[in-house]
């Protein structure tokens, strides 16, 4: 008798604990797995939240080169147009009169007309649209060494077989020249160096200049709106850039664009 309640009670015991163990693991689990969804559910947010935020960054910039465009046709076909026949009217008055303005007012339309050109193709490069990044970024780089006087060292390596797209074009265009300008006006250098090769499925690029180089603020909110603007462009594409300078060191460049081409 008394051995049956032994057993009797040892079973309890043991059915008790085991029970209290599967609770215990039902309980573990039930929060483990309440865990995982509510940090899945806020990468997911945090994911959504990323992604509107380069909706929006894109279409930013999309709006900007729209704008771009048409403010260069308008230059271009209604400003340019005018200062044309401004000059035809003033190639009449010259065939009945020398006087000296007269000359001096021709060199003053050619330079506008002149500058208007350069600007509306700064707006929106054509060449960029016609013959891709490739040739456009090229040509820039060699009217910049013959204009400036500046040696510009070129190697961009394997991307005229790259079906780039035309966001892609556009960014790495505005990005160089946008880093170009800057030299030009601040570095009073000697030597550019622009390098781009596609490689592991992303464009790689690096520029370099031997400028003055100036202090880089570490706090973004130090920056120029061009840092900014370049940043944006990159970032649009889910790349990085970074950059790096000082005083007497000149200035460095570098970008990292992921992209895989269409087959």
């Amino acid at each position: 008798m008394e051995t049956n309640v032994t057993e009797n009670i040892y079973f309890i015991l043991v059915a008790g604990t085991m029970g209290m163990f599967i609770l215990a693991l039902t309980v573990i689990s039930a929060i483990i797995y309440y865990q995982n969804r509510r940090i899945k559910h806020q990468n997911d947010l945090r994911q959504l939240e990323v992604e509107h935020r380069l909706r929006l960054l894109q279409n930013s910039i999309d709006v900007q080169e729209k704008e771009r465009k048409r403010f260069s046709e308008d230059l271009h076909d209604d400003t340019g147009a005018i200062l044309a026949a401004a000059r035809l009217n003033l190639y009449s008055v010259m065939k009945n009169s020398d006087h000296p303005a007269l000359l001096e007012t021709k060199e003053l339309i050619d330079i506008a007309i002149s500058g208007i050109r350069r600007i509306a193709h700064d707006l929106s490069p054509p060449a960029l649209a016609r013959f891709g990044l490739y040739h456009a970024l090229g040509d820039f780089c060699r009217q910049i060494s013959v204009a400036e006087e500046i040696s510009v060292e070129t190697e961009i390596a394997d991307l005229e077989r790259l079906d780039l797209d035309t966001k892609t074009e556009m960014a790495v265009y505005r990005v160089y020249t946008e880093l170009i300008n800057n030299t030009l006006k601040h570095s009073a250098c000697k030597h550019i160096c622009v390098r781009i090769h596609y490689k592991d499925n992303r464009i790689e690029g690096f520029y370099s200049d031997d400028g003055k180089g100036f202090e880089i603020p570490e706090n973004g909110t130090g920056r120029g709106l061009g840092f900014k603007n370049m940043e944006s462009r990159i970032s649009a594409l889910l790349g990085e850039i970074s950059f790096s300078s000082g005083p007497g060191k000149g200035m460095q460049a570098q970008m990292y664009i992921p992209y895989t081409p269409t087959i």
